[in-house]
């Protein structure tokens, strides 16, 4: 890990990994240090900074411990505990689970501020609607359901699951999402993302090109961590951390972390 000022002049080596540690960067700037190759950009203003940079340190080192259970990587294996009945790890084939799935989330917080249930409630949507039609692609890699309105019912092939995870702690939620694919596009998510967090008005990029990430803006616009991992053809996991204020000015302008974690043979 580097400790930086600003952002790093230069790109981190292709066959290396590593982070950098900054002090407010803003979500753009977040995203030109991603854009240059390096996997975890963690803000050391935050509160949580060791926890974050220990779980940064995990992703790159110790990748197959996340990648077997990432409830206890987030929050059993360190000092936090779960109330009973907001901790849940659900399979999930088609659009018709998700209904369900994301009702879980807003009945787990029902105590919690009504800006943060409905933070957690969009970004479940998102990520699982995301699995559903972004990852399943057919034999020759290409994505079956990308250009489907989301409207539409669709579902994973035969004997495909996906999973859904979520949990909750007296200062944070982590809801998350694994698909049986592994087919994100690093540099293309990365670019979107810089588009639509250097346009003034994002929502006029959709309307000239379909599928332009506005939901993936829509999950880091809530959350206070963004986490990508993925192994290439074989899984992927999505998932963002919601700070539990009570205030939604103290949500406001928070730092974000943002971690993106594939194997260096992903573009």
């Amino acid at each position: 890990f580097e400790m930086m000022d600003g952002i790093p002049a230069t790109p981190l080596h292709s066959c290396e990994k590593g982070g950098v540690i900054v002090d407010g960067a803003s979500p753009l700037e977040l995203v030109s240090v991603a854009q240059l190759g390096y996997d975890c950009v963690i803000q050391k203003s935050r509160p949580d900074f060791p926890f974050e940079l220990l779980a940064a340190l995990l992703l790159l080192n110790k990748p197959q411990s996340f990648l077997a259970n990432p409830i206890p990587f987030f929050i059993r294996g360190f000092p936090v505990e779960s109330p009973e009945g907001r901790d849940a790890v659900i399979p999930f084939t088609s659009t018709q689970d998700k209904a369900g799935l994301v009702a879980k989330v807003d009945e787990a917080l029902a105590e919690a501020a009504p800006f943060v249930r409905e933070a957690a409630v969009v970004v479940a949507d998102e990520l699982i609607a995301n699995a559903l039609f972004h990852g399943p692609v057919d034999h020759e890699g290409h994505q079956l359901y990308e250009h489907y309105d989301r409207s539409k019912t669709v579902a994973f092939p035969a004997k495909k699951t996906g999973s859904f995870f979520f949990t909750a702690s007296d200062k944070k939620v982590v809801v998350g999402v694994r698909d049986p694919f592994g087919n994100i596009k690093r540099a293309e998510i990365i670019e979107r993302l810089k588009q639509l967090y250097e346009t003034p008005d994002p929502v006029k990029i959709l309307a000239t090109k379909k599928g332009a990430g506005l939901g993936l803006r829509m999950v880091m616009d809530r959350c206070s961590s963004l986490y990508i991992f993925q192994v290439s053809q074989k899984c992927a996991i999505v998932c963002a951390q919601i700070d539990l204020h009570k205030k939604r000015r103290a949500a406001q302008g928070v730092a974000k972390n943002l971690l993106i974690c594939f194997d260096k043979l992903d573009g």
